[in-house]
């Protein structure tokens, strides 16, 4: 299972990564959206059975993401996440057609079943 992971924040990422290891699990830490970018256009890159995304990332475009990689051929399995109190953001990711949305608290508890 390939995971793309985008995220700027490197503590939580190392957490998220190393439990990923340990399920021998591949994550690809992308943490700026251009990086995405290019891996969407690149018709070489291997695609991702999951994709995290970290809401509070800076620069994300769910409008414009979400569909993107609905376009590839895994269609992958999209999780989207922030702080409760981010409500507007949550929502946003509801609306732009994430498979799942959930708190910082959901995310952390769950992250070694997400990976499994």
């Amino acid at each position: 299972m390939l995971c793309w992971y985008l995220t700027a924040d490197l503590l939580f990422s190392s957490r998220v990564t190393s439990l990923a290891a340990q399920l021998q699990r591949q994550v690809e830490l992308l943490t700026l959206p251009a990086a995405v970018d290019t891996l969407l256009n690149d018709p070489q890159a291997p695609q991702p059975d999951l994709v995290l995304i970290d809401l509070t990332m800076p620069g994300v475009d769910l409008a414009t993401l979400v569909p993107r990689l609905r376009e590839i051929a895994s269609s992958p399995k999209i999780i989207a996440y922030a702080p409760h109190v981010h409500v507007d953001k949550l929502a946003t990711a509801k609306a732009a057609g994430c498979d799942v949305v959930m708190t910082n608290g959901e995310f952390s508890r769950k992250i070694g079943e997400i990976l499994a």
